[in-house]
């Protein structure tokens, strides 16, 4: 079952925060373009910031961001391939392997927001769920790409989540799908799971299914 709310995000994270503590002491571009990126597999947490009654039922799916980005250009959708933040709505999502920067100026972290409106969103990352750490903000048009080096996340770091929140205020402030509008989140530095964190995060995965 996927978390479709953010009510039950503190207690999964509670658990998994638990187990790497443990582990610790053992618009778009055309995917092709971004081979290698490990794209996001489960939804961790959406909140919605509700504006009466908007965004509406079929903007608010948040498995339309998981995957390559898949938008076929289409702003008004009965089967949309994106999801809504709302006004300072938040989505997070996972990964079925840990990331971490790269060691260079590069991005690490791609977000593709689409639509007419270009609309903001703050960027976290976080380990266990819990304590969270902005790295930045996705500002471009059609994909944006974070540098987490910058803010101490190098080639040794074991992330796993990350969080968009949508910088209320900015962009379009009518319609059916307020906020940004979230296609595809990718990582590109991804790191194959030792034993250990093959066991807990397999375990904690399944609570996101």
């Amino acid at each position: 079952m996927r978390l479709t709310t953010g009510s039950l995000e503190l207690g999964r994270g509670l658990v998994f925060g638990l187990l790497i503590t443990m582990t610790a002491a053992t618009g778009m571009l055309i995917p092709e373009t971004a081979a290698g990126t490990e794209w996001a597999t489960d939804v961790a947490g959406y909140a919605p910031g509700m504006v009466d009654d908007t965004p509406t039922a079929p903007y608010r799916d948040p498995s339309n961001a998981l995957g390559a980005p898949d938008y076929d250009g289409q702003g008004h959708c009965t089967d949309c391939t994106f999801v809504s933040l709302g006004r300072g709505g938040s989505l997070t999502v996972t990964f079925s392997v840990p990331f971490s920067g790269g060691g260079t100026t590069s991005g690490d972290i791609l977000v593709y927001e689409i639509g007419p409106s270009v609309e903001h969103t703050y960027v976290q990352v976080s380990v266990d769920g819990i304590s969270w750490h902005s790295v930045g903000t996705a500002t471009a048009d059609s994909y944006s790409s974070i540098n987490i080096d910058d803010n101490g996340f190098g080639p040794d770091a074991r992330l796993y989540f990350v969080r968009l929140i949508d910088i209320a205020d900015q962009g379009q402030q009518t319609g059916t799908n307020l906020g940004a509008d979230i296609d595809a989140v990718g990582v590109v530095n991804t790191h194959a799971p030792t034993p250990v964190e093959q066991w807990t995060w397999g375990g904690i995965r399944a609570l996101y299914r």
